[in-house]
C-alpha cells in the first residue's frame, strides 16, 4: 500500500518518549492526520479510533505498524465489496428488466 491508494490520510508515526533529554521509549503508531485520531486495540468493527493517546495502540517496529495498517486497509476495502456486489446485482436487474420491457 502507498500514499497514493490510501484516500484518507492514515501515517504510521514514529513516537519517542524523552525524559531530560534522554531517550526513554521508541514505539510506532497508526495516526490519521486530518482528523487528529490514533488507533486503539479495539476490533476493527468496534471503536478502532481514538483521540485520546493513552488508548493509541502501540507497535515495537515500523514493520508491526505496517503490516497492521496494511491488514486494516484490507478489512476496509472488504467492507466496502459486498455494497458494491448489491449495487452490481441491481444493475443486472435493471438489464434483465430492460431487455424483457
Amino acid at each position: 500500500m502507498d500514499r497514493a491508494e490510501n484516500q484518507f490520510n492514515e501515517r504510521i508515526v514514529k513516537i519517542v518518549e524523552t525524559c531530560d533529554g534522554k531517550v526513554e521509549r521508541t514505539f510506532y503508531c497508526i495516526r490519521d492526520l486530518n482528523l487528529g485520531y490514533w488507533t486503539s486495540n479495539e476490533p476493527f468493527d468496534g471503536l478502532i479510533w481514538t483521540r485520546d493517546p493513552q488508548c493509541r495502540r502501540e507497535f515495537n517496529s515500523r514493520p508491526k505498524a505496517k503490516s497492521e495498517w496494511k491488514n486494516f486497509l484490507r478489512w476496509r476495502r472488504e467492507q466496502e465489496e459486498p455494497r458494491n456486489q448489491v449495487d452490481e446485482i441491481l444493475m443486472a436487474c435493471k438489464r434483465a428488466r430492460a431487455k424483457v420491457a
